[in-house]
């Protein structure tokens, strides 16, 4: 939920500063705060905590959003956001499929340029995909999990994939943290992010740097 937002004069507003009349949703269109281009608008509903929410045409290059969640939708946005915003996307994942094993690291934005929302690639549709405009390195697929997983299929095409797994609104900013995208710990059954098709040979990167030295970098907060 967003309980901030900015009005059509470029100020600041609470949501618990809002009349519940037609003056206060004629007081926007209102957007949000952190720039990633959503539209709210106010809602003053007896059952649930008044706040600001996300209002989607599917009209927009944001790609369709029948049957897409808020907290989904949003996720793709502050992915997007961050990634065509930040000098440097760090993802660090397990080299092997046990657990225990060496970690290895990536900058992504060295290698990719290109962050599109709902792409379509080889016959499937990516959350978001992340694309080197020279060729140079393979696709990713970047999916989110909110109300199910990366399906079986994508998962066995062989397209390198990351999944991060959010619940609500708090997980978004947890999941991008500090200086990227950590693997969860591989040897337990409870995941927030997984990386799939990127051991083994297939699809590794030759430029991926030893993880468990994290002297080579600085996180994304104070770049």
């Amino acid at each position: 939920m967003f309980i901030w937002a900015i009005n059509k004069d470029g100020k600041r507003v609470n949501i618990n500063n809002c009349r519940n009349t037609d003056e206060a949703r004629l007081d926007g269109p209102f957007r949000d705060t952190a720039e990633l281009g959503l539209r709210l608008v106010p809602v003053f509903s007896d059952r649930k905590k008044r706040h600001f929410r996300v209002y989607r045409d599917v009209n927009t290059s944001s790609g369709s959003s029948d049957g897409m969640s808020m907290e989904h939708f949003v996720a793709q946005k502050v992915f997007e956001k961050r990634f065509c915003s930040r000098e440097s996307l760090w993802v660090k994942y397990h080299k092997y499929e046990y657990s225990k094993c060496p970690t290895v690291k990536v900058d992504l934005k060295q290698h990719y340029d290109e962050c599109i929302i709902e792409q379509s690639i080889q016959g499937f549709r990516a959350d978001l995909l992340l694309r080197d405009s020279k060729g140079s390195a393979p696709d990713i697929m970047v999916e989110v999990w909110y109300t199910h997983r990366c399906e079986p299929e994508k998962i066995n095409s062989g397209l390198p994939i990351i999944e991060f797994k959010i619940r609500s609104f708090d997980d978004i900013n947890e999941i991008i943290r500090n200086w990227g995208l950590i693997e969860s710990d591989i040897s337990k059954n409870q995941y927030k992010v997984r990386f799939f098709n990127f051991r083994n040979g297939r699809n590794c990167f030759p430029w991926a740097e030893n993880g468990d030295d994290d002297s080579s970098y600085v996180p994304i907060s104070k770049r």
